[in-house]
């Protein structure tokens, strides 16, 4: 027999991030994924954080984003619509809407059944917000126009 169940999507405030988990443990009996929306208001950004145990995907649905990663966040990763980025586990990053009007909204898929192993790195806000600072001034100046104007396919690792 088939079974199907059915969830309103819930919308909860996570690291300045809204992310409504939609498949995971307490909605099937999924044993090595977990998937949900992850919305970046307008100006907004993630806090540095991992994921220590899972591998994540991200499809982006809507808007133009940055991914900043690695150990003092130093690579940048551009996000158009229709972009996938993986990220292994382990790897500090964190997300950046490029837009002070528009949303991004992506897809995310973690290798992990809870859909909620966000480690935060506290000691990295510093150098978020500076990192963060100089990338939007660079998107605001046109500096990415030809970056973001077709979808890519990128991977973190270590």
């Amino acid at each position: 027999m088939l079974n199907i169940t059915v969830q309103p999507l819930p919308s909860a405030a996570d690291q300045s991030e809204l992310r409504a988990p939609v498949i995971h443990s307490g909605v099937a009996p999924v044993q090595a994924l977990s998937a949900g929306i992850v919305r970046v208001a307008a100006g907004g950004n993630a806090q540095p954080h991992t994921h220590a145990r899972s591998e994540t995907v991200l499809f982006i649905v809507a808007g133009a984003a940055a991914t900043l990663a690695g150990d003092r966040l130093e690579r940048v990763v551009l996000h158009a619509p229709g972009s996938v980025l993986y990220i292994a586990p382990g790897i500090p990053h964190t997300a950046v809407n490029l837009s002070s009007t528009d949303v991004v909204t992506a897809i995310e898929t973690r290798t992990e059944v809870h859909f909620d192993d966000v480690v935060p790195i506290p000691e990295l806000n510093d150098t978020a917000v500076a990192r963060i600072a100089e990338i939007r001034r660079q998107y605001a100046a046109g500096e990415f126009d030809e970056q973001l104007a077709v979808p890519t396919s990128a991977t973190i690792t270590g």
